[in-house]
């Protein structure tokens, strides 16, 4: 079992997060950047190299999105298809005293 925060748990919340954000249609990959945020991490090196590890095991592949003017983007895509797994989101109603005061989204 991997420990909390380590190299082994890193890269199977970083499949968990692609698996989430790539079910929904249209989205063709995510940077180190937003993979950073979902994970409440700072987009650092050390991320970085986790993520170009993955690709060199063949998890995920590497996109290079060229943008005039800019740095180039890099988005990372799950290598299988298999492995994306299909999430359907639902809406919680919050209720206090009978009364919905709320939504909350749930991914399951």
């Amino acid at each position: 079992m991997a420990t909390f925060r380590s190299r082994a748990f890193r890269k199977a919340q970083i499949i968990d997060v692609l698996r989430i954000r790539l079910s929904r249609p249209g989205d063709s990959g995510m940077t180190m950047y937003a993979i950073a945020r979902k994970l409440d991490l700072s987009p650092s090196t050390k991320l970085m190299n986790i993520l170009k590890e993955m690709v060199t095991e063949d998890t995920l592949t590497m996109i290079i999105r060229r943008r005039s003017g800019c740095w180039d983007a890099f988005l990372f895509n799950l290598k299988s298809r298999s492995a994306k797994g299909h999430f359907t989101e639902r809406s919680i109603p919050i209720k206090t005293a009978g009364a919905i005061v709320g939504q909350m989204e749930m991914w399951s």
